[in-house]
């Protein structure tokens, strides 16, 4: 069990491909871009009207690209023209209290929310120090997890682990910097519970939740066929794809 690929839903798929082969270098196949191991499908929008979730809105759902410096990663991104920020001064060095990585939330041209995300010298994951030794000039190395707030995060962790998924980490992230991180624009002290999850195989992407405390979270899912409405794909042993939701309305695609 591990997650094959994700699903975005773009009101125009062609535009939203060469945005991330310009932005990222992504590879694209078919409907079907790869960025280092990662897989992202771009799938037509049945509701093409964007909606934009804040970050302690339940709709809210991101992915984190992993990158080996971030200055280096943001000054490209600057030089693509589509994206709007969520962060609210650039990248941002969060404390060791809160994991000591630096990253930057931004929106691509049709709103999916996305992160680039270094890791700490000293606690880069070891599926990721193998990418940056075998390809240390790349810039984007992949997608490390998807990111899905969750008000409560023991439901939404169990509905996750009853998939397979095993929770590698449990942490509070706390502070002005991931206050505008998250874009919490008039927040001076953020408050976001974080659940890291994993496959069993420890491959990547993986599963993030993020329980925000403060400010307070909103009930506000993602209405399906919305561009808003990605898809997490879970390999298996089937070929009969089956729907399923976690708490907050986030969507796997599961097989029997």
């Amino acid at each position: 069990m591990r997650i094959e690929k994700l699903r975005l839903r773009s009101a125009a798929p062609k535009k939203l491909a060469a945005f991330y082969q310009s932005a990222f270098g992504a590879a694209l196949s078919g409907r079907t871009l790869r960025i280092g191991e990662a897989q992202i499908e771009i799938a037509a929008a049945v509701n093409p009207a964007p909606q934009n979730f804040a970050s302690n809105e339940s709709g809210f759902q991101h992915f984190a690209l992993v990158v080996a410096e971030i200055g280096r990663a943001y000054d490209l991104l600057r030089q693509t023209p589509g994206w709007r920020p969520i962060s609210l001064a650039g990248p941002e060095q969060l404390p060791q209290s809160s994991g000591g990585a630096a990253a930057f939330k931004f929106r691509d041209p049709e709103g999916h929310p996305l992160e680039l995300l270094q890791f700490a010298k000293d606690a880069v994951p070891p599926f990721w120090r193998d990418s940056f030794a075998a390809a240390p000039r790349r810039v984007f190395h992949g997608v490390d997890h998807t990111g899905l707030a969750a008000r409560d995060a023991d439901a939404a962790a169990g509905f996750w682990q009853g998939l397979g998924f095993v929770c590698v980490r449990r942490g509070l992230n706390r502070g002005p910097e991931q206050a505008r991180l998250d874009g919490f624009d008039g927040v001076s002290d953020a408050e976001v519970e974080i659940v890291s999850l994993a496959a069993p195989d420890d491959s990547r992407p993986g599963v993030e939740l993020l329980a925000c405390r403060r400010p307070a979270p909103v009930s506000r899912p993602a209405a399906d066929g919305d561009v808003a409405a990605t898809e997490i794909l879970i390999a298996g042993a089937g070929e009969k794809e089956i729907l399923v939701r976690d708490p907050e309305g986030h969507r796997a695609i599961t097989t029997p």
